[in-house]
């Protein structure tokens, strides 16, 4: 990632209705992408990239020269997301060039696994368990049960 920043640290979200739940539901998004989202950041790092399938420059310009359609909210959570599985699967390789950083594209065919990507997995259970979890933290039957549990 290019922040560098401890994954493994533990967190709990509160939900009080459906808006935080739907709040989350974006956080979870761009830190965990799904394929669709891990696609497009690609196309747009390699237009952003070409010819060379590199983009130099500080942290904050790479951002800049990245356009992802339809990603208003969270795009830097998202591509360092990104970065981490595609440099899990080889695909990726961020380095210091100078003052600036590289962001380097590697190609090894059309395909790859996401699978393979631990960072990828951990993400999609994180993404699963909080979908289930909320739905049967905002249904009707368990606002009931804890009702009826305080009397």
């Amino acid at each position: 990632m290019i922040k560098g920043e401890a994954q493994d640290t533990p967190k709990i979200h509160l939900l009080y209705n459906k808006n935080d739940m739907e709040a989350l539901d974006l956080d979870f998004k761009v830190f965990f992408p799904d394929r669709e989202l891990l696609g497009n950041i690609y196309r747009a790092v390699k237009k952003a990239g070409a010819p060379r399938n590199q983009i130099v420059g500080s942290r904050k310009e790479i951002l800049q020269k990245i356009q992802i359609d339809h990603l208003a909210h969270g795009k830097e959570q998202a591509v360092e997301a990104w970065i981490s599985i595609m440099s899990e699967l080889g695909l990726v390789k961020l380095s210091v060039w100078g003052k600036d950083l590289r962001l380097e594209l590697i190609e090894k065919g059309n395909k790859c696994n996401l699978g393979d990507s631990l960072y990828y997995a951990q993400g999609m259970n994180e993404r699963n368990s909080f979908e289930h979890w909320s739905k049967v933290a905002l249904s009707p039957q368990l606002n009931e049960e804890i009702s009826a549990l305080l009397g």
